[in-house]
């Protein structure tokens, strides 16, 4: 399975899921925009990550996911934490 993680409608993320789909590959999307109903413990024991993730009201095992593409954006760009303090 690949996590993908951003803003879903940037557009090279947006590429991304639509050749994910078109491919029919397992995903979980991450938008960035929710990263308050996001909870992940990890641990690396010999090299390996292993762990747990909860995005919503589903969970995930770490070692589930076979990649990753992350197109993260500057946290302090984000609205939705504008009028925190830095």
């Amino acid at each position: 399975m690949i996590f993908l993680c951003g803003i879903p409608t940037e557009s090279s993320l947006r590429l991304v899921v639509e050749q994910v789909l078109q491919l029919g590959l397992p995903y979980v999307l991450f938008n960035q925009r929710d990263f308050d109903d996001l909870d992940l413990e990890f641990q690396i024991i010999d090299g390996q990550v292993l762990g747990w993730m909860r995005l919503g009201n589903s969970g995930y095992r770490l070692e589930q996911f076979t990649g990753i593409y992350s197109r993260l954006m500057n946290h302090d760009l984000l609205p939705e934490v504008e009028p925190e303090p830095p």
